[in-house]
């Protein structure tokens, strides 16, 4: 357990000391889009080469492979069919970006190489330390427990995934992306505990960041509007879209799953 706590405080004072520096060098920092891409830049893989030479992240080469494509072409429908609803429980809960927020977020992911960072990089750091490290640790825990009759974690996986998604949702910061975290991080969580591999979630998370660079980049007007605007009102035509959407869903989840139970 104190490894665990371990690898989240290090993933921070990494962020922190790399924020510092870039902060020093210049002087807009918070409000420059290219200082803040360098710096995530420089702590995501400083973050990533740390893990690995200090072996705090492991995989297995035999878990990677054992996961089939089928587990891929699902996860790559999940993340279609994810968005809308998303947006839709983003609106009903009332969470809204802070604009400047927003609009640095954008500047940087129209960056040279932001693509890159917000699609790629990003994703594999996070998922080095809050699936690789962090969950990886506490499974063990839970599992070392309940084989000592102590179910310290509980019986099964769940907990250890609450935990490490409620992590990844506070890491981001703001509560927009802490509710959106969150619920992804227990989709993630719940990938890495069934294939013990971070794989599939970096496959995932590229695609879920993916789609949101796409759509700030060819669809900016979108940012502005509520998710009934996008549909110029017509609230039939949306509520058709988040019902076919939210089965889309439904089934690639459910899939997953029935993948996973004849793989036990």
């Amino acid at each position: 357990m104190v490894d665990a706590a371990w690898y989240v405080a290090c993933f921070l004072f990494i962020q922190v000391v790399v924020t510092s520096v870039c902060a020093v060098v210049w002087k807009d920092y918070p409000v420059n889009p290219l200082a803040l891409s360098i710096s995530m830049m420089v702590s995501s893989l400083l973050t990533i080469l740390l893990y690995w030479l200090r072996h705090w992240w492991e995989e297995s080469l035999t878990a990677i492979k054992s996961v089939k494509l089928s587990v891929y072409s699902a996860l790559f429908f999940l993340a279609i069919s994810s968005f809308l609803p998303s947006l839709g429980l983003m609106e009903l809960l009332g969470v809204e970006t802070n604009e400047s927020m927003e609009r640095i977020m954008m500047e940087m992911i129209m960056s040279p190489f932001g693509f890159v960072l917000i699609a790629l990089v990003v994703p594999i750091a996070e998922e080095v330390v809050l699936r690789g490290s962090f969950l990886r640790v506490l499974l063990k825990y839970q599992e070392e427990s309940k084989a000592e009759g102590k179910n310290v974690l509980g019986r099964t996986y769940w907990l250890p995934i609450i935990i490490s998604a409620l992590v990844f949702g506070m890491i981001h910061g703001n509560i927009a992306q802490f509710v959106h975290a969150t619920l992804l991080g227990i989709l993630l969580g719940w990938l890495y505990a069934n294939t013990r591999t971070i794989v599939p979630g970096v496959f995932l998370h590229f695609l879920n960041n993916a789609i949101t660079f796409f759509i700030v980049t060819y669809s900016p007007e979108t940012n502005d509007m509520t998710i009934l605007e996008m549909f110029e009102g017509n609230a039939v035509k949306l509520a058709i879209h988040l019902v076919v959407w939210t089965a889309v869903l439904a089934l690639s989840i459910w899939r997953l799953n029935g993948i996973f139970k004849k793989e036990a």
